[in-house]
């Protein structure tokens, strides 16, 4: 197959697998299901397969300094302990619909964040994708009860989520820059996966892992294959193929994957008002990742240790780093072809 049909097919899969994650966490929950138990059985099955991809990766590089794999696991933390941890408690409240328009924040927020420390100085039309989105997330609101009830109480835990993310994001690109985007990317999973065993092992009673229903360890298995570690590979092979730009264009089909998928899965018929928020934060988006940002100077990109990573590990600009990519468009132009919040 032609590379780049190849690199599109590859992100619009990733797209799609990951666009069933908040249905199947929904799912679950609708069934009975423990939030923390669930999404300690998707980060533990998840974790041997990160540890397989870390150690293909590094296989034949330099080890990585332990400030830099501290680093990655402090990011992997936030990134996603922290913002699974939010999005699945602030999804029992809230439409899955409505929780993906909110997680579409998070492409805006890495550009602010990205602005507020220096690092970047966005263009205009960047901030044009920022009053998109937001509005995208305010029309969404609209007919929502949001003076009764737990909605806002979920509006609020998976806007955290969208901000763990973004600063994942901010946090991982200098580790990125100098050590390859596959080997950082699974350590900072795996540190995440081994915290929410932790935490999970510590917060969930005994009695509670009794009750849970199949639902925990059938909707887990499948958050853990089909829409963490699967998406995450698909992506990057996108990426190293296609780039930045299209993936992110090509990951906007995700979120009205999402909404078909709950109508037809869970029955939650989406108002207009969310139709039409969905469809600006879905614009939005797609203007943050094809605008780019200015950037200072950098090293030059990926650095010797980077490169003689990809090399050894066999998988080449498959990485997202590679000079076939178009140079950093993974952290210049926050993607969601290569992953949404935990």
């Amino acid at each position: 197959m032609d590379p780049h049909r190849l690199g599109c097919a590859l992100a619009a899969a990733s797209a799609i697998l990951l666009a069933l994650k908040g249905v199947l966490i929904k799912d679950a929950l609708n069934a009975g299901a423990d939030p923390t138990a669930l999404l300690w059985v998707r980060m533990a099955a998840s974790l041997p397969c990160l540890a397989v991809v870390a150690w293909w990766c590094g296989r034949g590089a330099p080890p990585l300094p332990w400030r830099a794999r501290l680093a990655a696991a402090a990011c992997g933390l936030v990134g996603f302990h922290l913002a699974g941890f939010l999005d699945v408690h602030g999804i029992q409240h809230i439409s899955v619909a409505l929780e993906r328009v909110i997680l579409y924040l998070f492409p805006t927020m890495v550009v602010a964040l990205n602005w507020a420390l220096g690092r970047a100085r966005p263009a205009p039309a960047l901030w044009t994708a920022v009053a998109i989105t937001w509005l995208g997330v305010a029309v969404s609101c609209i007919g929502q009860p949001l003076t009764r009830g737990s909605v806002p109480l979920g509006i609020l835990l998976v806007a955290g989520a969208a901000a763990a993310y973004a600063a994942y994001f901010v946090g991982i690109e200098p580790l990125i820059r100098r050590h390859g985007a596959l080997r950082t990317a699974a350590l900072a999973m795996g540190a995440a996966c081994l915290g929410v065993v932790v935490h999970g092992a510590l917060a969930v009673p005994a009695g509670v892992w009794l009750r849970q229903p199949a639902a925990v360890w059938r909707d887990g298995l499948l958050l853990a294959g089909l829409c963490t570690v699967l998406p995450a590979l698909l992506g990057g092979g996108a990426l190293g193929r296609i780039g930045g730009g299209p993936s992110a264009v090509i990951a906007s089909i995700g979120p009205g994957v999402t909404v078909l998928a709950a109508w037809a899965w869970l029955g939650e018929r989406p108002t207009p008002w969310i139709a039409l928020g969905l469809a600006l934060s879905v614009v939005g988006a797609i203007v943050a990742g094809s605008a780019g940002a200015r950037r200072p100077a950098a090293p030059a990109w990926p650095s010797a240790q980077g490169d003689a990573e990809q090399r050894a590990s066999g998988l080449g600009s498959a990485t997202g780093v590679g000079p076939a990519t178009d140079g950093g468009a993974l952290l210049d132009r926050p993607q969601t072809a290569c992953g949404t919040p935990a």
